[in-house]
């Protein structure tokens, strides 16, 4: 679980180039953070993010969570002087001083990617569950900050003793999360906890991470307002995500991507007769790609053999499905493009034919699958892409 916000995550590192990346790294975070409430969340709450944290859950009592969400980058968000940790506290104070938050509605959450050593200081923090043992932890914590201390963190930390009261109710009721160092493996423990299957966790992981991302893109780039999701609308797209994997109409993901070493070194064998087919129609920019598909394809089959128990006459009439369609979108080019270059034709066909569907095994496969098998055949030059890719490959000495 966790992550840190687009200007809360990252530990104010000191190179403009890292604090980029750490700020691209956080927003991603967010995201993944905002799918864990999500899946937390109850009926009738609703989750934001950068709306009054960088994630947040708002019931319909107005009770709240606000969570902010830190990553290790370049120090520990939970050392005695972290500037991140005072920060932090620092602004919830100003929050509640503003009204943003009730201290008395609100669970004060941080969250912390990776398991790091805390200090004193946050440990007796998240153990104080009165007003009055919250006091005394801040009055230790002001011992513990043996001055000179950084201007900045100094303005962070006197901002708590100077508003005592607040801090310590704020304190009260802090809770600090520990994640399990991987973003994806907090959203796969919801999911466990849901009771998704083990082999369909990942697909479903995926589909409800890219929901959230255009969610979030679309009230962003529509109103300009912090993004949030209803847990009824949310619930919508769960139900209907989970059924989709859940059944048995959809062949689940047993391959992993393919290693860029792995890519590369297809891309540059000579014995890839289908990036030849590539460059035949100024199509190189596809190589990358195409060679990832061809690889992940490959190796799913077989997984599906194993696991799933397709028979090779399956695979074989799903391939056989796969040249009838490319023949037919390649008499409708040459009808449509007549007059073209060769290489413009080609590539018309090339994109037509990636944009094919078909089932295999009475089952709808992965997008990565049908490209690969794709490849596959212009491999072994049963399909090509150059009107005269024939020709050509007699002319290299390919046949």
């Amino acid at each position: 679980m966790g992550n840190q916000s687009a200007k809360g995550l990252e530990e104010e590192a000191v190179a403009a180039p890292k604090q980029a990346a750490g700020q691209e790294f956080a927003y991603s975070l967010q995201s993944k953070r905002m799918l864990v409430r999500l899946l937390q969340a109850y009926p009738g709450e609703t989750v934001s993010m950068e709306a009054f944290e960088d994630v947040g859950v708002r019931a319909a009592d107005g009770s709240s969570i606000a969570e902010q969400d830190a990553s290790y980058i370049t120090s520990n968000p939970i050392g005695d002087r972290s500037e991140k940790l005072w920060k932090t506290f620092s602004n919830w104070v100003n929050a509640v001083r503003a009204g943003t938050l009730s201290v008395q509605n609100t669970k004060f959450v941080l969250y912390v990617l990776q398991n790091r050593e805390g200090g004193s200081i946050i440990q007796s923090f998240a153990n104080a569950r009165s007003d009055e043992d919250a006091k005394v932890a801040l009055a230790t914590a002001k011992t513990l900050l043996i001055a000179p201390l950084p201007t900045t963190l100094a303005s962070y930390a006197n901002n708590l003793f100077d508003h005592n009261d607040i801090a310590a109710a704020i304190i009260s009721r802090f809770f600090l999360e520990i994640g399990t160092g991987d973003p994806f493996d907090d959203i796969r423990l919801e999911l466990q906890r849901s009771s998704v299957r083990d082999e369909i966790i990942d697909d479903v992981m995926n589909a409800l991470l890219g929901h959230v991302h255009r969610a979030v893109s679309d009230q962003v780039k529509n109103d300009g307002k912090p993004a949030s999701i209803t847990k009824s609308d949310f619930s919508r797209i769960y139900n209907s995500v989970t059924q989709r994997y859940s059944s048995q109409s959809y062949l689940p993901n047993y391959a992993p991507k393919p290693s860029e070493d792995a890519i590369l070194a297809t891309i540059k064998d000579e014995k890839s007769l289908f990036i030849w087919q590539l460059s035949i129609i100024n199509s190189g920019d596809m190589n990358y790609g195409a060679a990832s598909d061809y690889i992940q394809a490959s190796t799913e089959r077989a997984l599906w053999a194993e696991k799933e128990g397709l028979l090779e006459e399956d695979f074989d009439a799903f391939e056989s499905s796969l040249e009838r369609d490319w023949t037919n979108k390649r008499r409708i080019i040459e009808l449509r493009e007549r007059g073209k270059l060769d290489e413009d034709r080609g590539r018309s066909l090339l994109l037509e034919c990636l944009e094919l569907r078909r089932i295999l095994g009475g089952r709808e496969v992965q997008d990565f699958f049908i490209p690969g098998c794709l490849h596959t055949l212009a491999n072994v030059l049963k399909i090509g892409w150059h009107p005269d890719y024939e020709n050509k490959a007699s002319e290299e000495g390919l046949k």
